[in-house]
Parts: C-alpha cells; structure tokens; sequence
C-alpha cells in the first residue's frame, strides 16, 4: 500500500471534511468563540485552497496555543490547551488520513478516542466515538473480566501522562506505523509548537496538549505496543487513556505485572502514579467501583427516560443519593451520574447542597452548573451564584469561575436588581488587574448581555487604548462596540482590529467591516439559531449570547432589504423565547435598525 503523503492532507476535499469535524468538535471546546470562528469561515474556500498551498511549499506555521489551567479533583489543575481554527483543521486533516492508520494498530482492550466507523455516513455523526459512550463499557469489561479465575485486579494510572509523552518517539512510532515522512513531519511541527513552555516543561520535545480531540488518539496510540504485549500474552487487560486495569490470578502474580509495566513505561519516559495504584481482590473491588450502585443509578435513568418522573423515582434519587454519602470517598463517577437524573427530572431538592460541592470538589463544577441550567427559578439560582462569586472567603478556581459565569450567560433570569448587580460585578472584574484573562473576558459578556451604554463603553475603551494584552481578551473586549447605539466606536474598533500584529484579531475586523456592507445577510443569518437545553421532555428555546452579538453586528448593515429580513428574524425568535433581558436586547436592536 501506497505511505500516505503530504498532498494527501492538503488536498482540498480533505481540508472541506476537516471543518465539518471540526465545527462539531469546537461545540466541546473549553474558550469558545464569541462568533462560532465566522470570522474565519466566512469566504472558507478561498481560505482552504490557499492554506492548502502553504503545507504544501513549506509556509504554513502554526500559532501558539492558549493555556488554561483546569482544576482537578486533587484541588491541582491540569493546562488545557486552546489552538486557533486553522491549526485545528489541519491537525484534523491530519487526523483524517493518519487516525484510520494508527487506530488499527491499538487493541479493542483500549477504549478511548476510538474511530466512529460511521463518521463519514452523515454530517451529524463525530469523528470519535464518543467518550461518555466508551466509558460505561470500559468499566463493564472491567466488571465482567473479574472471575473465580481472575480474583484480583491491579488499579493504577500514569503520573503527568500527556505532559510526558516523547514527541520524537511518537513521531517515529508514526513513521513506523506508515505515515511518511514528510506527514510525520508536519504532525511533529504542530505538536512541538503547542509543548508547553515557562511553567510547564523544560524540554520542548516533550508533552502533548489536552482539552482537544486533535491529540487524543495520540496519546492513545502511544501505548499501543504495551496494550499490544498483553494481549498476545493473554493477560486481561483494559485501558483509558491513561487508566489501566490488569487482572490477575493472585496478589503475588500482580505484583509481577505491575514490575513489567513499570519498566515498559520507564522506556517510554513514563512513570506510575503510585498514590492511584491498587491491588484489589473480592469485596475490595466492588467498595472501589460501586458496581451495585452503579446498576442502581442506570436503571433510574432508564425509568425516567421511559416514564417520566414520579413520586417513587423521586424516592430513589433520595436514596442512591444517601447511599452516596454514606461512602467515605465521594464517587465523582456515580454522583455525575446521580446528577443526571436530577437534571433529566429538573428537581431543585440538591440545590441547598450544592455549594459545599461547589467547594469540596471543584471537578464537579460542569456538572452542577448543567444541573443550575435545568432548574426552572432562574432568579433564585443567580443570586446563589453571584455570592458565590462575590465570597472573598472561597478559594475560588479561575476554571470554575469561568463555568459558572458561562451558566449565568445561559439561565433566565428576570430580576433587574439581578441584572443590576450582575453589571456590577462584571465591571469590577474586567478592571481588576487580577482577575484571569479568561475570567475577565467571560466578565464582558455578562456586561454585554446586563449592562448599559456606558458601561460597554468602557469596555471599548479599554480595547482600544490596549490595557490588555492577551489575544482572546481583546477580542472579546473588541466586541462590546457592537451593541453600542452609535456607529463610530465600531468603525473605531474595526480600524484597530485591522492594524493587529494576531491574525484572529485581524480577520475579526475584516469581518466586522464587511458585514457591514453584504447584501444579502442570508449566509450570515444561518448561523444564528435558537439554542435548545433539553431536560427530560423539557425543551427550553434561548438565544445564547454569541447570536445576540451577531445580531448587533448585523444591525449595522444599512441596506435596506437586509433590515426588513433582519427585523423579521429577530421577530420570529421573540414568541418562542421566555427570557426577558433577552427580549429587551432583542428590542434594542429592531430599535436601532
């Protein structure tokens, strides 16, 4: 069979199937665009074939990635890595001729990141299967490999997995596997490019980034000649990335095999996580997994997806939930899944508990934040929020405070006390110097959905007289002009974007500029859409933020047709929408056509 090759990956119906991965994959992504990446696919074509030429005569250069620190439930953070669109889509076209190659090559006992076989039948499916899907059966493999043969189990996971990786290992490993040369050298520039600097790692050959799809079957793929040796030597085994599980006739025969894979993964620069490794047997695996409330809390879920709620469910979410707490460590597994029924249900009974979760296990912040979008008082649900916030005495993370001021952009809230100190708050931390770049530009969404003029003036202001530095707060920053009555501050805006040395920011005032002046907006219209939260048989209808942005933008747009079809948009949205600050800003905007 013929290596794969360079003028593979540029090829230009490549690069068109990676966006369509891609544009899925970004829903997921940790810093989300304020324009769904508009600014870079509109005119993507022209785009594509011209990015195609850099890879192939050597020009194209990635950018540096943006670092987030994410908590974890040892109250340590990992760095979550954000790349810009085109690096994204080439990684993914990368991944579309390189993951069919290197997915072959890794055991069915290796769960993670596998390739979903129905990718390329529709446009809706992803590239991978997805996680939250392969999780459950990789812990049911882990349930039924125990056995009166297989008594013991050995529990264990690899410290500091991604950041250790060995790029140039990696790289052959690739080469090794059939890619070429020149595609293995092009992967190698990307990922040598998002190493982690300063704080992160000494050796720039060494770390793979997290938080995104593009790296995953890398690190997948890196253990597959271990994956590989146990199974021809018909030992149980299943991985997760990184979570290994071995099963064993005795304590003794473990402990022999937890020697091996110790010297396996010291040859590949790895280590064993000692504090999260085990050697179990018997009751000692079900206290560790929970099987039988596992079982419990999958059939309430069934029941509830089937039935709805009722009186009898709601008793059984009270006592799985006690059962819980009954543990002398919180299973954040379980209680996710508890969550779930919660939310499914809308039921409003957690939440007087909820902050000392808040607190005492950080990683859990997605999840409550899910469980505060699907309670039906929104008021009530922002107020505990904002104290929350505003609690000096909390050791509040920057990635939870990032979530929770996203699920205070998402809720209803119809309290305009509460929109008041809201845009209080958020002032106050877009000018505070300590506040994390990301905070403070999540901040200025809130001040652009809760405040006034004046206060989004301000926000212009400090864009355009540069106080901030970072690319993704400039941006966000950047954009508060756009709801702003007048004209001018946006041509302001526009004319500074253009002049930035960061090409992201660049194309935002390209952009901006010519949404001013397109006939028709129809092409941009497509893009905004009604967002659905569904909670059981719920369906809640939103406008999220990003599409009130576009909608101002638009508003700027004087030809006269595109007002008419720009007024009879917003209009339909209005009768399905309950929020009322949303429709006030909604309002605003047919107001200042």
């Amino acid at each position: 069979m013929d290596r794969l090759r360079l003028k593979d990956i540029a090829d230009i119906k490549n690069l068109r199937n990676a966006v369509r991965f891609v544009k899925e994959d970004k829903a997921e992504e940790r810093i989300h665009c304020p324009l769904y990446d508009l600014p870079y696919l509109w005119k993507i074509e022209k785009k594509l074939l011209d990015l195609g030429t850099r890879l192939l005569n050597g020009t194209y250069q990635p950018q540096k990635c943006t670092i987030l620190e994410v908590v974890k439930s040892s109250f340590t953070t990992r760095p979550i890595s954000h790349i810009n669109i085109e690096d994204w889509i080439v990684a993914q076209g990368i991944l579309n001729k390189v993951a069919p190659i290197l997915d072959k090559k890794i055991p069915p006992n290796s769960f993670a990141y596998r390739l979903n076989p129905k990718r390329d039948s529709s446009s809706k499916h992803k590239f991978f299967k997805a996680w939250y899907r392969d999780w459950p059966k990789f812990i049911k493999s882990i349930r039924d490999s125990v056995s009166g043969e297989l008594p013991c189990l050995l529990i264990t996971d690899i410290a500091g997995y991604f950041e250790n990786i060995d790029l140039d290992r990696l790289k052959q490993m690739s080469i090794d596997a059939g890619v070429s040369q020149e595609v293995a050298d092009l992967l190698g520039i990307q990922l040598e490019s998002w190493t982690w600097r300063y704080l992160y790692v000494i050796h720039r050959q060494r770390g793979l980034l997290q938080g995104n799809a593009a790296s995953y079957l890398y690190a997948n793929f890196y253990l597959w000649d271990i994956d590989e040796y146990y199974e021809k030597k018909g030992i149980v085994y299943h991985r997760f990335l990184d979570d290994v599980n071995i099963h064993a006739k005795s304590k003794s025969e473990a402990k022999i095999i937890l020697t091996k894979l110790n010297q396996f993964l010291r040859n590949k620069g790895l280590a064993l996580n000692t504090a999260k490794t085990y050697i179990l047997e018997g009751n000692e695996i079900e206290n560790h997994f929970m099987f039988s409330l596992m079982d419990e809390i999958e059939v309430l879920l069934k029941d509830i997806k089937k039935n709805g709620d009722s009186s009898q469910l709601k008793r059984k979410r009270k006592d799985i939930y006690k059962k819980i707490l009954k543990w002398d460590r919180l299973n954040s597994y379980l209680f996710k899944r508890l969550l779930t029924a919660y939310i499914q249900t809308r039921d409003g009974t957690l939440f007087k508990n909820s902050i000392k979760y808040l607190e005492l296990y950080p990683d859990l912040t997605d999840k409550l934040c899910q469980y505060y979008r699907s309670l039906k008082n929104g008021n009530k649900v922002a107020e505990f929020l904002l104290e929350f916030l505003t609690d000096d005495n909390r050791n509040l993370f920057p990635s939870q405070e990032q979530r929770i001021i996203e699920c205070l952009l998402d809720i209803d809230i119809n309290s305009q006390s509460i929109w008041k100190r809201i845009a209080e708050l958020s002032k106050a931390k877009v000018h505070n110097k300590e506040c994390n770049y990301y905070s403070k530009a999540l901040y200025s969404l809130l001040l652009y959905k809760y405040g006034e003029r004046q206060e989004l003036q301000e926000v212009t202001g400090i864009y355009l007289h540069g106080r901030e530095t970072e690319p993704v707060l400039r941006k966000y920053l950047a954009l508060g002009a756009t709801r702003l009555a007048g004209s001018q501050e946006l041509d302001d805006v526009i004319e500074r974007l253009k002049l930035e040395a960061n090409p992201e920011l660049t194309e935002l005032g390209v952009f901006l500029d010519e949404a001013k002046k397109v006939n028709p907006i129809n092409n941009l219209l497509k893009h905004i859409n009604l967002r659905t939260f569904y909670f059981g048989k719920d369906k809640v209808f939103t406008l999220d933020i990003r599409s009130i942005i576009l909608l101002n933008i638009l508003k700027y747009n004087r030809e006269g047709a595109n007002t008419q079809l720009l007024e009879n948009h917003i209009n339909r949205y209005k009768s399905k929408i309950a929020s009322k600050r949303v429709l006030r800003l909604l309002e605003e905007i047919i107001a200042r056509l």
